[in-house]
């Protein structure tokens, strides 16, 4: 085999490897799935979840096989939602003495098999409790939607991998824009639970797998306490 044949095939054989690297499902970045601030919809200085929110559990997430198709990971979905928060003035500085706590489940993501144009839909539902008072005041499912175009990749699973970011990323500011416009559960001054509703909700958390056990048991001994 003459010298030149050689390096054509060597050549090939390169090709072949950088392709299929390539080809490997990489899972969402957590960079890409933050919602920078929101000039359009700020969070208003006399809003009561203006840096009062704390992340008490995130759920859902699926972590990627390279040999698959790209996920978002709990951890990255987490963080995103966390930096999202923060750029928005609505992550609290401390957050053991916030007063909300935000529950956050990855409910589902449906993510087409092939196309050009990869739409990923993505559906979370977000719970945003009043510790003092255990009231809720957010409970809600969100659903959001991204496309990535043959423009913005040639490649299949890096498309899916950005429809997948951007449709986190659409989800999120969603709900920051819905937050942004709640209000109050019955008026600026919520009138506390009995017991008895706190213990309910209590459990609704529970069963709804939004804590674990270890937590519900914690917060029930504190609702009995202060009987």
């Amino acid at each position: 085999m003459s010298f030149f044949k050689q390096s054509i095939c060597r050549l090939f054989v390169f090709m072949l490897g950088a392709i299929a690297l390539s080809a490997c499902a990489s899972p969402a970045e957590m960079q890409n799935m933050v919602v920078s601030r929101q000039a359009d919809a700020p969070v208003s200085s006399a809003s009561p979840f203006k840096n009062a929110l704390a992340i008490a559990r995130t759920e859902g997430g699926e972590e990627t096989n390279p040999l698959w198709t790209s996920e978002v990971g709990n951890a990255s979905f987490s963080g995103a939602l966390r930096t999202s928060l923060e750029q928005n003035d609505l992550l609290a500085a401390n957050q053991t003495s916030s007063r909300f706590d935000l529950f956050a489940v990855l409910a589902s993501m449906t993510q087409p098999l092939f196309g050009l144009d990869l739409r990923v839909e993505s559906s979370v539902i977000y719970r945003v409790i009043e510790k003092k008072t255990q009231m809720t005041w957010f409970d809600d499912a969100v659903h959001a939607s991204y496309t990535a175009t043959f423009g913005d990749s040639p490649l299949a699973v890096q498309r899916l991998r950005l429809a997948n970011e951007g449709s986190i990323r659409e989800n999120v500011k969603e709900f920051i824009r819905r937050l942004a416009e709640t209000q109050p559960p019955t008026s600026s001054q919520p009138v506390p639970l009995s017991s008895e509703e706190r213990l309910r909700n209590l459990q609704k958390l529970l069963d709804d797998k939004l804590i674990n056990q270890e937590e519900f048991n914690r917060k029930k001994h504190q609702i009995l306490k202060d009987l």
